[in-house]
C-alpha cells in the first residue's frame, strides 16, 4: 500500500490468478491517524478472459495496473457519487478501432463519422452500463 500513501481512498480488485473473471473488490479509506480502514468487501468481475499485463484490443481481458478514477457514468443516473457524472445516451460510443486517432476514447457517434471503422455503442439497455467508473 506504500504506492498509494498520498491517496485517502482506495479500491483494490484482486483475482485468484490471471485467467478468471471472478474478482474480490475491497474499498478502504484513511482514518484520522492515516491508517487504512476497510469499508467494503464484495464480489465482482474483471474481463471475460481475466487479466493481462500486455493488453491487446479485443482480448476480453482487463489490464493489470494502478489507475486513478476520473469520472463516473451510466444509464441509470448518478447514484450519489461526488465524482463528475455523465449520463450515457444513444449517441455515445467508445472507439475501439486501434488504427483510429480516436482509439480508446468516448465520443458522440454523430461527431465521429468516417474517423473510425469500429465503435462500441455505450447505451446497451439493461445489460452492462448501469453504473461504471472511468479511469
Amino acid at each position: 500500500m506504500s504506492t498509494v500513501d498520498s491517496n485517502s481512498q482506495l479500491i483494490l480488485v484482486t483475482t485468484n490468478g490471471t485467467n478468471t473473471s471472478n474478482a474480490t473488490i475491497q474499498t478502504f479509506e484513511k482514518d484520522g491517524n492515516g491508517d487504512w480502514q476497510p469499508v467494503l468487501n464484495t464480489t465482482g468481475y474483471v474481463g471475460k478472459n481475466g487479466l493481462a499485463s500486455n493488453k491487446v484490443e479485443d482480448d476480453k481481458k482487463t489490464p493489470i495496473g494502478k489507475y486513478t478514477i476520473v469520472t463516473a457514468f451510466g444509464t441509470k443516473g448518478n447514484p450519489g457519487t461526488k465524482l463528475p457524472f455523465r449520463n450515457i445516451t444513444d449517441d455515445d460510443v467508445w472507439i475501439d478501432d486501434s488504427d483510429s486517432s480516436l482509439y480508446n476514447t468516448w465520443k458522440f457517434k454523430s461527431e465521429t463519422q468516417g474517423q473510425s471503422t469500429s465503435a462500441e455503442n455505450m447505451n446497451i439497455r439493461g445489460l452492462l452500463f448501469k453504473h461504471l467508473l472511468k479511469i
